[in-house]
């Protein structure tokens, strides 16, 4: 069985329509779709540096101790080391966008985390999805990022999918790495959406 990744794109431009036809044939494909639930809210009460500081929950957040992501107007950050203490969560480290002012309202969420192998080498695309605003993110076994995007514009039609092929940008961005898993999250506290990270691979 094969599977085939097809981009078709047009582009208009004083008047004049032109059209393009992207096609990957591979022999198989590993991939991870997932209804990710609505992000819990809160504030950031306690701003100690870039990367470091407490929020202050919403009751019955539910997000345990471990990896956390954060969205506020503006900027996110993610795989920060989140302690809890009921509605008080202590944060550090992570990546993304420097903390924001002391007392923003934030968006936050413990990652979903899915197994994901395949060797970078054999990777002949990469898809990804995101029906909110969020992060996908391709990881190694020690959470080492591979590849981090963001996704989900700020209207219904910007900036959800995120597609790589040869024919678009020659060098894969996962060329020589052992991935191991794919990190979902989004920023959205008012609804569940549909993520998702397709690689054929051949």
């Amino acid at each position: 069985m094969s599977y085939t990744l097809e981009i078709r794109e047009q582009i208009s431009i004083g008047g004049k329509v032109a059209t393009s036809r992207t096609v990957v044939v591979a022999d198989g494909l590993i991939a991870k779709e997932k209804l990710v639930g609505p992000a819990k809210v809160g504030q950031l009460t306690t701003r100690t540096d870039a990367n470091t500081g407490v929020l202050t929950m919403e009751n019955g957040h539910g997000i345990p101790t471990g990896r956390i992501d954060l969205y506020w107007s503006g900027g996110c950050r993610r795989g920060m080391a989140g302690t809890v203490t009921v509605n008080s969560i202590a944060i550090d480290a992570g990546a993304g966008d420097d903390l924001p002012d002391n007392s923003t309202a934030i968006t936050a969420m413990a990652p979903i985390e899915e197994p994901l192998v395949i060797d970078g080498a054999e990777v002949l695309a990469i898809e990804m999805y995101s029906e909110a605003l969020g992060q996908i993110v391709l990881a190694e076994t020690d959470n080492t990022e591979v590849l981090t995007k963001y996704l989900g514009g700020a209207d219904a039609s910007a900036y959800r999918d995120y597609v790589w092929t040869p024919d678009r940008v020659a060098t894969s961005p996962v060329a020589g790495d052992a991935i191991a898993k794919v990190f979902f999250s989004h920023g959205d506290s008012t609804r569940s959406a549909v993520m998702r990270a397709q690689l054929p691979y051949g």
